[in-house]
């Protein structure tokens, strides 16, 4: 009996762009497969569907971007599938006895596969199809492919084509701005598109609520379905931690600090796998390092996810502080500064790093130190913990920790304030 060689290409394709398809196209003139699945990755049934699309919608933008390519099949078994959807469910459903699997995957995806669920049984499965969607990245690509078939006799295949660098977030901005779409989608799609009113901002989602404490309590249950018990528990205390330190820096801010810790974690639950295919999602920049760590990958899905899913909850400086609680950055407001500690020394921060530098922040504000300078040095110290901590464990350090601490170091001894005022709506 002849092996069936059938090619996966899975993704959010929200929507499909004229990206997705130069990479089918590249796919089936490359590696020749007998027949290929397009499969819509599933929504989680938390994501609000407003100015977005619906499954239904990206099933039939889907079609209408591929459906014309021979051998090509539209699949709807991850979106009507229960839970989340992992990739290597998704080859143990397709998995047939004398079928080959051939999985493509873009550059973001395929340089961290080895961190994704289960990844050494994904590549045991399949064969994976790597096709660059920058064209700077043929050398982490050969690199990649290299050590996936030393470390697990991975079948890795690397198509040589240049790449069509266009992201969903781009399109998504296109449709709300009414600019031309047809440098970014196939016609079809675009018909799709108008026809649905897909990606349009409705005003009615956009209005901004009051952050009282109606709100505040709203938010708090709102957030609890994208969190672990545990992490639930480590969200409310750093609301109140955030809420502490407003009143000594910020106390015209403290509602706006309270929303931006109840939703800087909404991510976290998420593996390499899912926080890839949000980047994807929203067109975010995945680095090297990011790759190599994917503990940071919440900060920046996390932010862009909030900014869509709890829109009228935030504005720029929530979303600045959800951003920028992790690794710190050069220039930090005030906000962003606060939002970051109290992640670093809420009550539940077990660590012995976390419980010294708690300790002594409040200690030296009961005494009556200068708060900009104990805020100074115990940003500092907390940056100096967690580089050494990452030293340690031999993971890389991302660049903008290290401008923050060497910024704020500088801030120290000149005698400046801590960091920039607070910006964003007061």
């Amino acid at each position: 009996m002849k092996t069936e060689r059938l090619g996966l290409f899975g993704g959010t394709f929200a929507p499909p762009h004229r990206g997705h398809v130069h990479a089918l196209d590249a796919f089936l003139r490359t590696v020749k497969p007998d027949r290929t699945l397009v499969m819509p990755t599933g929504i989680p049934p938390h994501k609000s569907k407003d100015g977005g699309d619906t499954p239904a919608a990206r099933l039939a933008m889907c079609r209408a971007a591929f459906g014309t390519f021979p051998g090509v099949e539209i699949s709807d078994y991850e979106i009507k599938k229960d839970g989340p959807s992992y990739t290597v469910e998704t080859l143990r459903h397709l998995e047939a006895p004398d079928r080959e699997i051939l999985l493509l995957c873009g550059s973001d995806m395929f340089l961290t596969l080895s961190r994704w669920f289960q990844s050494e049984e994904i590549f045991h499965r399949a064969v994976i199809v790597g096709l660059a969607r920058e064209a700077d990245r043929e050398d982490e690509m050969h690199a990649a492919k290299a050590d996936y078939e030393k470390r697990f006799g991975a079948r890795v295949i690397l198509i040589d084509e240049e790449p069509v660098e266009i992201s969903s977030t781009d399109v998504r901005r296109a449709i709300r701005d009414g600019e031309d779409l047809a440098p970014y989608l196939p016609e079809a799609v675009i018909d799709v598109i108008r026809a649905e009113h897909l990606y349009e901002p409705e005003e009615a989602t956009m209005e901004k609520r009051i952050l009282d404490e109606a709100a505040l309590a709203e938010l708090s249950e709102k957030v609890r379905p994208y969190l672990t018990p545990k992490r639930y528990a480590h969200t409310k205390s750093v609301e109140k931690e955030a809420a502490a330190l407003g009143a000594i820096y910020l106390p015209d801010k403290i509602p706006s600090l309270r929303a931006a810790a109840l939703l800087h974690d909404i991510t976290k639950k998420e593996d390499a796998e899912k926080q890839l295919q949000i980047c994807a999602e929203f067109g975010i920049i995945v680095e090297q390092t990011d790759r190599l760590s994917p503990a940071v990958f919440h900060a920046k899905t996390g932010a862009a996810v909030a900014a869509r899913d709890f829109a009228p909850f935030t504005d720029d400086e929530i979303l600045s502080g959800i951003r920028w609680h992790t690794t710190g950055h050069s220039g930090m407001t005030r906000f962003e500064c606060l939002v970051y500690l109290a992640d670093y020394i809420e009550e539940t921060r077990t660590f012995d790093d976390c419980t010294a530098l708690r300790r002594e922040f409040y200690d030296r504000i009961g005494a009556g130190e200068d708060p900009e300078i104990v805020l100074t040095d115990v940003m500092i110290r907390s940056f100096d913990y967690t580089i050494a901590q990452l030293i340690e464990a031999g993971q890389p350090v991302a660049a903008e920790s290290v401008a923050a601490r060497n910024e704020f170091l500088i801030k120290r001894h000149d005698g400046q304030p801590v960091s920039l005022p607070a910006k964003g709506l007061s």
